[in-house]
């Protein structure tokens, strides 16, 4: 009778060690919330960053959240604000600039995020358009928390956005629900 009882033990932990899965962050039906620091680049419009030259300065602050719609890939949006500040003789102009954005992220073997995005940089006078590509690779310090060290090229695709054409490093914050 305790061999018997015994066996049923064994059978029972073993069968509760296999039903258990290992939960991905990335797993279809999550959700994501990220920012990202780079603080030489203005294109960085939905992350943070600060550039300071002379008596000039200009910084930007912004987030992006998304939906995994399927395992690995989330679609997403972004919201951020720019504002440059330039010295003028013994005045100052500051302008403030809306930003957004629309795309994808894949993670590829779970680790490596490709993002593709499009956006814009809106005034009261006019509308930059631009895409984007972001490659990194994704350093998970708990289970739903992500460092991403990445480098993006963003391309300008309008006349008001023509001279963008920017490379920059950036560090990522990414939470995983």
């Amino acid at each position: 009778m305790k061999k018997f009882l015994l066996a049923i033990a064994l059978m029972a932990s073993s069968y509760g060690v296999h039903a258990q899965e290992a939960v991905s962050p990335l797993n279809k039906g999550n959700w994501l919330i990220e920012t990202s620091l780079s603080p030489f680049s203005l294109t960085n419009t939905s992350g943070l960053s600060f550039k300071y030259n002379d008596k000039d300065y200009e910084w930007s602050i912004g987030g992006e959240g998304g939906y995994f719609i399927q395992n690995n890939l989330a679609l997403k949006a972004g919201l951020g604000v720019l504002s440059i500040n330039n010295t003028i003789g013994d005045g100052s102009i500051t302008d403030t600039y809306l930003s957004y954005k629309v795309g994808a992220k894949y993670y590829f073997k779970h680790v490596i995020p490709l993002q593709i995005d499009f956006g814009g940089i809106t005034t009261s006078e006019d509308n930059s358009l631009f895409a984007g590509i972001q490659a990194g690779y994704a350093w998970f310090v708990k289970d739903n928390i992500a460092i991403e060290p990445s480098l993006r090229y963003d391309h300008g695709l309008n006349n008001t956005a023509s001279d963008i054409r920017t490379v920059s490093a950036r560090i990522g914050f990414s939470l995983f629900f």
